[in-house]
């Protein structure tokens, strides 16, 4: 397995899964085929190819351990070496029969028009279509089932997800072709590098900041209703049913809100809880956007970078950078919009079941908590209600090891470092096209982070802006609560549930990503300056120590400002007790506050706050036993250099006193 770059924590591949997340994928990707409509050399965990992704769950015990770690590498990987030239590819590609047939394929894909159907199909009937499948699902009454037809939903379930799985493969690859082949033109007739084109895309996933808009919605009513906003200013979990009493027409609206968006789980499999299993989480963001409005439009930002490309350009290079751009702003918002019908929401859904059998479980006292459940697989749940079977220290050992992984991950890579992606050149038009484009993209997804120390933090510039804040180090969604307005959010990645605190964030710095990331669409469509795949910012950045994140730069090394951390010791003669503070200071020039301070007619030139974190009271014994208040037992001074010659010796200065 290490004679090969494996990569973890991949957007889609959380770097710890639990068992009922791990078992579900694997059971989805098993049943579907990811290319179906594509003649290419792709491939997911399912499917082997010429070239493609491969993934490997490193687990404990075997396949029923809590201990699992995802890594993904890219096929074929040689270990460093270079594949085969590009005309040798070519060559294979024609006398190889399997592959002949797939090239076949590729060509009639693209003659049928399929890169342009595809999206189109998406818009006008499957994306309608799910979203209508995903509110009949989340609207059934699991208690009122019985374990069979529980179970029977879970069986439907399963086909459902796998459905969804064909149709999110299908729709990568228009994706992946309309980034690249824009990516590529400006690079040829501009000059842009990556994360300059990306800026032309600001504003156009509307998806990514769709939870927060609809939540703002109901903030909007509930500003001008005196009863309700009391109620959601006081920011209880019990929020809806308190609203039933005073509000009913915005409970209701809440309770529609959480019928899609609260299936959203806060990570990557049905392991993590959902935002309906949320409600101080949801109470405290309702309550945030009573006074701050859902992001802003980026639309503008998106106009001024495509009339700057246009203006530098003439014809027919004009002509050519308008038909890229045309075809990627079509397909650049399918990428969360897929992810968020064919994967967050189905896997929310899932979750529903398994906390349903474990509430049963628990009911018969063969399990602690209903949500303990998700550390079993889904057979493993059927069985044991089936046969009263108590998993309570299966769990608690489950329980352990998921807590070992979490607290002691994996590298971010192991192994080697990549070759050369293969040179498609050799191959014909649409194939060309087509696996051009996905290798580029894998590249980007897969590809190690930049480089750096202990003590740096270098990344991938993916949204542009400069910001300058406090850290706030992130590590899992049950600190989301700690997040602060005008914080930089640092965590090893985001998952799509928690673009609901970017509206709290200033800024965004993670291990992971890539400039095609999750977080890097999200952070551009909220307009926060963003640095990703920095591999060490978790462990190198400080919660409260002020950074400046930079997005626009590439590479992007955090500049981290001067230590600002201090304590004081405050002494009252004659008391033991000493009063202690810590928190953070800053020099000011403020005029008032200056004034303030004026002594004997003088103003100062500059004045230090201190930002109080905590203070409290320090033991008096080692006051009392010093002396300290005690005249009689203070050392003599004889002997002590004055303050002037400690000054001039610190300095060396070649002066006498």
């Amino acid at each position: 397995m290490v004679d090969v770059l494996w990569k973890g924590g991949t957007q889609s591949l959380p770097s710890a899964s639990r068992p009922c997340g791990i078992s579900w994928r694997r059971a989805t990707l098993s049943r579907c085929s990811a290319d179906i409509r594509w003649a290419n050399f792709y491939k997911d965990a399912a499917h082997q190819e010429i070239c493609g992704l491969h993934t490997h769950a490193s687990s404990g015990e075997g396949a029923d351990s809590a201990r699992h770690e995802f890594y993904t590498h890219v096929e074929p990987d040689d270990g460093g070496k270079n594949p085969p030239p590009w005309w040798l590819i070519g060559i294979l590609a024609r006398i190889v029969s399997s592959l002949r047939r797939k090239l076949k394929l590729s060509a009639r894909a693209i003659e049928a028009g399929w890169l342009d159907t595809v999206p189109a199909e998406w818009a006008a009937h499957q994306r309608p279509q799910l979203r209508t499948e995903i509110e009949k699902f989340s609207t059934i009454d699991l208690t009122t089932l019985d374990d069979a037809a529980l179970f029977a939903h879970l069986d439907e379930l399963r086909a459902f997800c796998a459905r969804c799985m064909r149709l999110h493969f299908t729709l990568v690859v228009p994706h992946a072709v309309g980034l690249h082949e824009l990516v590529t033109t400006c690079e040829e007739l501009l000059g842009w590098d990556m994360q300059k084109t990306m800026h032309l895309f600001q504003g156009l996933s509307t998806t990514s900041a769709a939870s927060t808009h609809e939540l703002a919605e109901v903030a909007r009513l509930v500003r001008n209703r005196a009863a309700a906003r009391e109620i959601v200013e006081a920011r209880r979990p019990d929020l809806v049913e308190r609203l039933d009493e005073v509000d009913p027409s915005i409970a209701d609206r809440l309770r529609q809100y959480l019928r899609v968006w609260g299936l959203r789980v806060f990570g990557s499999d049905a392991g993590s809880p959902s935002i309906a299993e949320r409600p101080q989480f949801l109470a405290d963001l309702l309550a945030d956007l009573l006074t701050d409005d859902a992001p802003s439009d980026q639309s503008a930002a998106r106009f001024a970078a495509v009339e700057e490309a246009r203006s530098q350009l003439t014809e027919p290079a004009r002509r050519r950078f308008d038909e890229a751009l045309e075809y990627a702003e079509r397909v650049y918002p399918l990428r969360e919009d897929n992810v968020l019908l064919t994967d967050q929401l189905p896997t929310g859904l899932v979750r529903r079941v398994a906390i349903e059998a474990g509430r049963r479980l628990a009911t018969k006292g063969l399990l602690t908590r209903a949500d303990d459940a998700v550390m079993l697989t889904a057979e493993e749940l059927r069985n044991a209600l089936g046969a009263g079977r108590d998993v309570r220290r299966l769990i608690s050992q489950r329980k352990s090891e998921h807590a070992w992984v979490r607290a002691n991950p994996g590298p971010m890579t192991y192994g080697p470092e990549p070759g050369k992606m293969p040179d498609v050149r050799g191959l014909p038009g649409p194939a060309r096209r087509i696996n051009g484009a996905l290798l580029w993209m894998m590249e980007q997804e897969l590809s190690p982070p930049p480089k750096g120390d202990a003590n740096t933090v270098t990344g991938i510039a993916v949204s542009p802006g400069v910001y300058r804040g406090r850290v706030r180090v992130i590590r899992s969604a049950a600190e989301l609560s700690r997040v602060r307005a005008g914080d930089v959010l640092v965590c090893p990645t985001t998952s799509a549930a928690w673009t609901m605190v970017f509206q709290r964030a200033g800024a965004l710095v993670t291990d992971a990503g890539s400039v095609l990331s999750h977080t890097a669409i999200v952070a551009r469509e909220f307009g926060l300056p963003a640095v990703v795949a920095t591999a060490n910012a978790t462990s190198v950045l400080k919660d409260g120590e002020e950074v400046i994140v930079d997005g626009t730069r590439a590479p992007a090394t955090m500049r981290r400002e001067d230590d600002r951390r201090v304590g004081l010791i405050f002494f009252v003669p004659g008391k033991g007790e000493t009063l202690r503070i810590s928190g953070s200071a800053k020099i000011v020039r403020d005029a008032d506050l200056r004034e303030s301070m004026a002594a004997r007619g003088k103003t100062p030139d500059f004045a230090l706050v201190l930002e109080v974190e905590e203070a409290f009271f320090h033991c008096s014994k080692c006051v009392i036993r010093s002396n300290l208040w005690t005249p009689q037992g203070w050392p003599a001074l004889d002997g002590l250099p004055s303050l002037a010659q400690t000054m001039v010796d610190a300095a060396a200065l070649p002066m006498p006193v």
